[in-house]
């Protein structure tokens, strides 16, 4: 029953598949003890490569020594391999000015990065379980958290914000202690007992050993109600998260290394909470929920133009129609270029962030199809009738006008941007391809009638636009 149940678990989180790659995180304990023979009896059944890794913290004296000794003998007994590491937990807190409870997950998960990479492991395995996530919930209740500390801790996640490898598996998380230690007794397995986790020093500890007997004098089911309540929260979670990363490549116009322009248009259309997760994922988390709410307060106003400052390295500005976020206060119009244009060649355009790339040649077989539609980055001339003029490009001038293709007019540039809804942030980006006297193409947006190609076409000017962001 109680392997019948880990590999429900396994199973329903994709947690494990054939020739893994498997760090065991062993601590001694009866939850790492148990997790650690379970995958070792699943080796063979899953062609699993198993490594077990040991950290010391330093934090017990002489227990911590028998207890490493311990680990030892088991990884010897079960066969695996074992990585052991040593540091001084108090004398990292002390310098880093942390806890110890953060100062030693900090040096472990460390660790298991390290060796992760060491070995070329592709999951991580930990021995949390049902209580612990219990513990978790409350601890993060206690602290005061957003509604993602009601998640508690996920049965599987990425060991690293940036790389999708190593993967944290929990194959315990829905199994209780209790079902642990009868798993263990059955089997006849010893475990260490950490005399530390017995006293109520730390704030786990605390919840463990005084809170939780406390609410259960309440409600006997406390915990299961927090365990069902954090699956909710965390299926909720994943679902805004996605519909989140959806809308943020939606709303972005324009970004940079130290520059975030937004649609503010479309970020008012959205409801209040997903606003606020947008801006907590494109600030990466470097904002307070107070910082949030000033934002937010900033694109309720309908006031035109603000600028407020979050930060010494971060301010935003909400224009007519962008909101733009900014690592220093520099908030000016894009410069104005002018450049003669390589013909054939490549002309960069640092201030419009591209570069606009010609070649000249020969047409041979069919005319190349060109409906007088809206082009992308790319646009086919009439060779001949644009040979022995001199072509520039630029950006936008007060008074513009071109004749669109198809049209049998001219329109003023200000106006077809306006159309088009090009936002002011973008306007002076926008490369505009001209002879002495007249605008030919509007860069990635609409060609002019001018030098269009015909059947009498026989030579072309190919013009592409190379954009760096």
């Amino acid at each position: 029953m109680f392997m019948e149940k880990l590999e429900k678990t396994v199973v329903k989180y994709k947690m494990i598949e054939k020739n893994d790659k498997i760090i065991v995180g062993l601590s001694g304990g009866p939850d790492s003890v148990c997790l650690a023979y379970v995958l070792s009896e699943w080796k063979k059944k899953f062609h699993l490569n198993l490594y077990f890794a040991y950290f010391n913290h330093c934090l017990r004296g002489e227990e911590s020594e028998k207890e490493a000794l311990w680990v030892k003998k088991f990884a010897e007994k079960l066969k695996v391999p074992l990585i052991i590491k040593k540091r001084d937990v108090s004398a990292f807190s002390k310098k880093k000015k942390l806890g110890k409870e953060e100062a030693a997950r900090i040096l472990r998960y460390t660790f298991f990065e390290e060796v992760s990479k060491k070995k070329g492991a592709n999951k991580l395995a930990l021995g949390h379980n049902a209580d612990d996530q219990v513990e978790t919930i409350l601890m993060w209740l206690i602290r005061g958290t957003g509604k993602s500390g009601f998640t508690g801790i996920p049965p599987k996640r990425p060991l690293s914000l940036k790389k999708k490898e190593p993967v944290i598996i929990r194959p315990l998380i829905e199994t209780k202690r209790k079902g642990i230690k009868a798993y263990l007794e059955k089997n006849n397995l010893s475990f260490c007992v950490d005399s530390s986790n017995l006293k109520p020093v730390y704030l786990r500890n605390k919840i463990r050993l005084k809170l939780l007997p406390y609410l259960e004098k309440y409600n006997p089911c406390i915990s299961e109600h927090l365990i069902h309540w954090a699956d909710i929260f965390r299926e909720e979670e994943n679902y805004l998260q996605c519909v989140t990363d959806k809308l943020i490549k939606e709303v972005i116009i324009i970004k940079e290394k130290n520059e975030i322009f937004l649609d503010l248009k479309m970020l008012l259309g959205y409801n209040i909470n997903l606003q606020r997760r947008i801006f907590l994922k494109v600030l990466k988390k470097r904002v307070s929920f107070k910082n949030i709410e000033q934002i937010l307060d900033l694109i309720s106003q309908p006031k035109r133009e603000k600028t407020i400052c979050l930060a010494e390295d971060l301010w935003v500005k909400k224009d007519k129609k962008t909101l733009i976020i900014k690592g220093k206060r520099d908030f000016v119009r894009h410069k104005a270029f002018c450049y003669r244009l390589k013909v054939p060649g490549e002309t960069k355009i640092s201030s419009a962030g591209c570069s606009l790339i010609v070649k000249i040649y020969s047409l041979k077989g069919n005319i190349p199809v060109f409906d007088g539609g809206k082009e992308k980055d790319f646009c086919l001339f009439d060779w001949d009738i644009l040979r022995k003029k001199e072509l520039w490009v630029r950006s936008r001038k007060e008074g513009d006008r071109f004749k669109p293709f198809g049209m049998c007019g001219s329109k003023k540039i200000k106006d077809f941007f306006i159309d088009e809804k090009i936002f002011s942030a973008e306007k002076g980006r926008i490369p505009l391809l001209v002879t002495e006297k007249e605008i030919i193409w509007v860069g990635g947006l609409r060609r002019a009638d001018k030098a269009k190609i015909t059947k009498k076409t026989k030579n072309i000017m190919e013009v592409k636009i190379k954009r760096w962001i």
